[in-house]
């Protein structure tokens, strides 16, 4: 394994790991919308973009799972699929809150 995959994967299992941590914490105190996925709702109602931005990192990151060649050729030849998938993910997304 190269040197540089061994500092990838502990930047990002110490990065999860106090991420998970803080979330902990947070999510025990009494001080209302401090946790991380308190404070991304809020900062996506504000801002959408960040819900695009987190459907590009999350497609980057399914895109390297074995098999997942299949699906997406698929979904690209279908795009009619994907389009109705997010408009429908994305409709109960942002009406949690209402």
């Amino acid at each position: 394994m190269q040197v540089t995959k061994i500092i990838t994967a502990v930047v990002v299992g110490v990065a999860v790991l106090g991420l998970v941590i803080w979330d902990l914490v947070v999510n025990f105190n009494k001080v209302e919308g401090d946790t991380i996925s308190e404070m991304f709702s809020n900062a996506a109602i504000a801002y959408p973009i960040l819900v695009v931005v987190l459907g590009v990192v999350v497609g980057h990151l399914a895109s390297y799972m074995p098999g997942s060649e299949i699906p997406a050729r698929w979904l690209g030849q279908r795009l009619i699929f994907g389009l109705v998938y997010g408009i429908v993910g994305g409709f109960f997304w942002w009406n949690i809150r209402r």
